[in-house]
């Protein structure tokens, strides 16, 4: 079995590597009529967390410097993350990712995502996995962090979850879609916890690596079910089931789960990293129960991280503390001086371009039949 490394006794931040989606946020709120957009995906959002709770968060991804890669790599400054990862070479287009924020016939909100302009109905960039050969030059630096957190399956996550296993950081695997069973067991090889959601896999199976310490499963409304390795056997236990946390002001659960995984690697910081393994059953229900509170807390705010943008950083950390379920605030800014889809699809600005010169007074006339 793989010792995790006890954190460093210096004073200094905890360090947070990320590998996967960081994307770009579009989200529509149909009831209210407002736009806001923001930094996200799963690896941005929990690199952009943990940077306010203090922590050095240093995501990697593809990211071209194009219009929306530098409104990424501002928003994620924003916050204090370490953007210097960010466009790994070959770099490519910035994910964009439609939210549509909808309500049912009983008035509950609920979203849909899209990879469509809703302008012009192109095609939006997706997101490209970072290559081996480019996370070569920065994987020693990379593994050293004290948490490693991946959310999506890739030969070069592979890689870093094994270098980082290695060098005895804590690695934190969050599959965002069901895999092969043959990929999972590679990556299951180098994971201490493993979370997902029951909408995406339905099981994980039933015996999975030794260095797994924790599995969780996401149950939605239903709450979630965890099962640990026992201390005394080193075999999984068998599944406990948490009820959901009560979420006062529903507007939009986009972002809880990255909300909740993030708050828990925060709570494992404060036991330290080795210690995370040998903690109490009861402790590890309060660290999961307080995981849950921040995390249907944020289900009252637009966008994957609206909070942040809409109540004081440090509140984050209170809420936390008190497993508080909401602080009711106003909507916040819109962080795009131009609402359009031309901001953000390029479709849609090759047409406002084309529009623009044709309105032009000295552009070329065409010749008339």
């Amino acid at each position: 079995m793989k010792s995790i490394k006890q954190p460093d006794k210096r004073p200094r931040k905890p360090r947070i590597t990320t590998l996967g989606l960081v994307a770009f946020d579009y989200v529509v709120d149909s009831t209210n009529k407002r736009l806001h957009v923001q930094a996200g995906g799963t690896c941005g959002n929990v690199a952009a967390i943990l940077s306010a709770l203090g922590w050095q968060a240093v995501p990697i991804a593809r990211l071209k410097e194009d219009l929306i890669g530098v409104q990424i790599r501002a928003d994620l400054e924003r916050f204090g993350t370490d953007t210097k990862w960010l466009s790994c070479r070959p770099d490519a287009e910035s994910p964009v990712i439609v939210e549509r924020i909808l309500r049912d016939p009983h008035g509950i909100p609920f979203h849909v995502f899209s990879f469509l302009c809703p302008g012009c109905g192109g095609r939006l960039p997706r997101f490209q996995p970072v290559t081996i050969t480019s996370l070569r030059p920065i994987l020693a630096d990379a593994a050293k962090a004290d948490v490693v957190f991946i959310d999506r399956f890739s030969p070069a996550a592979v890689t870093l979850a094994e270098a980082a296993h290695g060098a005895g950081s804590l690695v934190y695997f969050e599959p965002s879609a069901a895999i092969s069973s043959r990929e999972l067991e590679r990556v299951l090889q180098f994971t201490n916890v493993l979370k997902y959601s029951h909408e995406r896999i339905d099981d994980a199976g039933t015996a999975p690596p030794e260095d797994v310490f924790l599995e969780i499963q996401t149950l939605g409304r239903g709450g979630l079910r965890y099962r640990r390795r026992s201390r005394a056997t080193k075999r999984m236990k068998d599944w406990v089931h948490v009820n959901p946390r009560s979420v006062e002001n529903l507007i939009d659960s986009t972002g809880a789960g990255d909300w909740f995984s993030a708050a828990l690697i925060h709570i494992f910081a404060k036991y330290g990293f080795g210690a995370a393994r040998e903690m109490s059953d009861l402790d590890l229900l309060e660290a999961l129960s307080k995981a849950q509170a921040l995390a249907a807390w944020s289900c009252g705010f637009v966008g994957a991280r609206g909070a942040m943008y809409q109540v004081p950083l440090e509140n984050i950390e209170r809420v936390l503390v008190a497993a508080k379920s909401h602080i009711p605030t106003q909507y916040g800014p819109v962080y795009m001086a131009d609402g359009s889809m031309a901001t953000i699809c390029e479709i849609c600005a090759s047409s406002r371009r084309d529009e623009e010169w044709l309105r032009r007074s000295d552009h070329p006339k065409q010749p008339t039949a």
